[in-house]
């Protein structure tokens, strides 16, 4: 390894921030063709350019209050050159986990409840793609085929927005499960946990998910 050689990069993502998703990285050298990368960000899709009230809200749903949410992940990469460090293609498998917090309002038979969503996921996938370092630790990470298969542990929390003793949440499951039939992965797998002052709505799930877009940072 040649002693000026770059071990250490901080990046920041560029076109995932068009999706309000804010985040930084760090690389650190294991050896002359591995390499470590921790990735930090906060979620928020209503920050996004690009993405809408409308995309993220059922249309059952009026949209409150978007809580943001947090994601990290971490990969063990390899480069497939060996020429220089921390550059070139390379394969990365990888673990992440994310969480996001949304408020909505829904009217079911004259009545409003205020709709607490939460969801969460953790995946296991395998990265592929090419980093470029420039002039002056000038650094470009082009991440493309990555793939992953993930759960996700989601829960919508119903609750009156004006509560009355004696309601029955049990009345409202039906409505709830309609609202959501259009979301075939999430409704087969739907349970209620109906309380006396709320009904708790569950719903694990599997989906393939992926990974594209492009970096920027700086190599010391």
């Amino acid at each position: 390894m040649k002693a000026n050689a770059q071990e250490n990069i901080i990046k920041t993502g560029i076109t995932n921030a068009f999706f309000g998703d804010f985040n930084l990285s760090y690389e650190r050298l294991i050896t002359e063709v591995s390499s470590l990368h921790f990735k930090i960000g906060y979620f928020n899709p209503m920050a996004s350019f690009t993405l809408s009230e409308k995309v993220i809200t059922p249309d059952e749903y009026t949209f409150i209050k978007d809580k943001g949410g947090f994601h990290t992940s971490l990969e063990y990469r390899f480069y497939l050159s060996g020429e220089k460090t921390l550059q070139g293609f390379y394969l990365a498998p990888f673990l992440r986990h994310f969480n996001q917090k949304v408020h909505y309002t829904d009217m079911i038979d004259g009545d409003k409840f205020n709709v607490n969503a939460k969801m969460s996921n953790f995946g296991l996938g395998a990265q592929m793609g090419y980093q470029l370092i420039l002039a002056k630790g000038l650094t470009f990470d082009f991440y493309f085929l990555g793939l992953s298969l993930d759960r996700y542990a989601g829960k919508l929390e119903y609750k009156l927005a004006q509560p009355r003793s004696g309601f029955n949440y049990s009345s409202i499951t039906d409505n709830i499960d309609k609202t959501l039939e259009d979301y075939h992965f999430i409704a087969k797998n739907t349970t209620h946990h109906v309380k006396t002052d709320r009904d708790d709505v569950k719903f694990p799930f599997f989906l393939p998910g992926i990974r594209i877009g492009v970096s920027a940072g700086y190599a010391f």
